[in-house]
């Protein structure tokens, strides 16, 4: 856990807390007050401060968090009204445990283990805060975010870095790196026994995903926001978004296009039926998300959707892939407001899962503000491009055309060897088949043979009875 910096400031009736912990989960975020004793917990941050003075939260408390700034804004109201704390500004003096509390250290059990509740965490270990990268510092850091416009804040979230991205030192790998470590990565974890098990199956696993009668995937409606909407749109954390440049424009739009992607796919593979292993695969297959990828060209966007759409997902198929760009077309062309909804609808999935409400701080929220500056041209616009712009097989890398050549003999040598083994069986019982008639016809020619030798046999014995009657006759 981090200690967050932190100044504190006061009135004549209140204590304001500035507590710096940025991107952090608000929903998740606790404060609890004891007199004298403030404890604030936002994972991966926790802070201790022992005040001078005592202090109440009460109905005129309150709190927010500044997304501008990365503070979380607290008001508590002073116990007695007046009282002048001391010493506000001597930070170590505010951190110190009181005196003859024994301090504990933090032991971590394991996952199964849940955060315990602030009421019985104690509070009482040491103190550090963490170190401030300077402001020309900053400015030097790789870059990631809505336009590039952030840097140097992902330092403190090491520890959950590998459940939200693939990319290790986001605050120190280069943009120019970033996008061969991405595709070093696709290259080693690329499967061709599972892109052709796919392709194999295409048509009892991928074309029923495809087809309009059986595609169960909601329509979006794109009239005005429903009251819910409205509500979350409400709810969004304050955004000033400075003009763009040109080139931040277009690094913006591109991966817009590339997030709607992931979310079309993930659309057309669940039939619409998302849960928070969909906020996970949408994660895992956006260059966007997973390596903080940010594109200077409609067709390295095209590129990288394709291969990542071919050794990321559970269904890895070409057809599947095209699916999703001409998906995320459509909701280009239909304008702001249905793309405004798609990511208000990825945000609610990425609520679901621990930790990613980074990626909807550092992207999503900030999209949702400022695409309802951005003329409805200019998506359509972008929609043509990326329609111009898709991939041929061979553009990929993988020799995927081979591949399937390679298949097709395959699946063509395995009907050949089905088809002789069933030629073979059908032999084997026509000829059973021919033994037995003929075991049957001997049979029944026996037992003629039999009948007409019984019959002789009989007519044999007649004759002489009949010569000695009329040798009797004659006498």
């Amino acid at each position: 856990m981090l200690t967050p910096r932190f100044r504190v400031e006061q009135t004549d009736e209140n204590i304001i807390l500035h507590i710096h912990a940025p991107y952090t989960d608000v929903n998740e975020s606790e404060i609890h007050v004891d007199r004298n004793q403030v404890c604030f917990f936002a994972s991966p941050y926790y802070l201790r401060l022992n005040l001078p003075g005592q202090v109440a939260e009460d109905e005129k408390s309150k709190g927010h968090f500044d997304v501008g700034s990365g503070d979380y804004v607290v008001t508590l109201t002073k116990c007695n009204k007046g009282q002048h704390f001391e010493d506000l500004d001597m930070v170590n003096t505010l951190l110190k445990a009181p005196s003859g509390k024994n301090l504990t250290k933090i032991e971590v059990l394991g996952e199964e283990t849940d955060h315990q509740d602030l009421l019985d965490f104690d509070w009482h270990i040491d103190q550090e805060i963490s170190e401030e990268v300077p402001e020309d510092i900053i400015g030097l850091l790789p870059k990631y975010g809505f336009a590039n416009r952030k840097s140097g804040l992902l330092k403190p979230l090491e520890a959950d870095l590998p459940e939200l991205m693939d990319l290790k030192y986001p605050d120190s790998t280069p943009a120019s790196e970033r996008e061969k470590l991405q595709e070093d990565w696709e290259n080693e974890h690329f499967s061709q026994e599972h892109f052709l098990a796919d392709w194999a199956e295409e048509d009892e696993l991928i074309k029923p995903l495809l087809e309009e009668d059986l595609h169960c995937v909601p329509e979006i409606s794109d009239s005005e926001f429903s009251a819910e909407e409205q509500e979350r749109l409400i709810r969004l954390p304050k955004l000033d978004i400075i003009a763009l440049t040109a080139a931040e424009q277009k690094t913006a739009l591109l991966s817009l296009a590339e997030i709607l992607f992931c979310w079309a796919h993930e659309q057309i593979s669940t039939q619409g039926d998302t849960g928070p292993e969909s906020a996970r695969s949408v994660r895992r297959l956006s260059s966007t998300f997973s390596w903080l990828r940010s594109f200077t060209s409609v067709q390295k966007l095209t590129l990288s959707c394709m291969r990542r759409s071919l050794c990321v997902p559970l269904y890895r198929n070409w057809k599947l892939a095209l699916a999703a760009f001409e998906k995320t077309q459509k909701i280009l062309k239909r304008g702001r407001v249905i793309i405004i909804k798609s990511l208000l609808n990825l945000i609610a999935n990425f609520a679901e899962c621990e930790s990613y409400h980074i990626h909807s701080q550092l992207y999503l929220e900030p999209y949702c503000v400022w695409i309802q500056s951005v003329s409805e041209e200019t998506f359509s616009k972008l929609a043509d491009s990326i329609e111009k712009h898709i991939p041929n097989k061979s553009d990929v890398g993988w020799d995927l055309e081979e591949l399937e050549i390679a298949g097709q003999m395959t699946l063509e040598e395995e009907h050949d060897v089905m088809e002789s083994l069933t030629n073979q069986l059908k032999a084997s019982l026509h000829v059973r088949t021919n033994v037995e008639d003929s075991d049957d016809s001997d049979d029944s020619e026996c037992e003629s043979d039999s009948s007409e030798s019984d019959s002789q046999s009989s007519e044999d014995d007649e004759e002489p009875s009949s010569t000695s009657t009329e040798d009797k006759t004659d006498k």
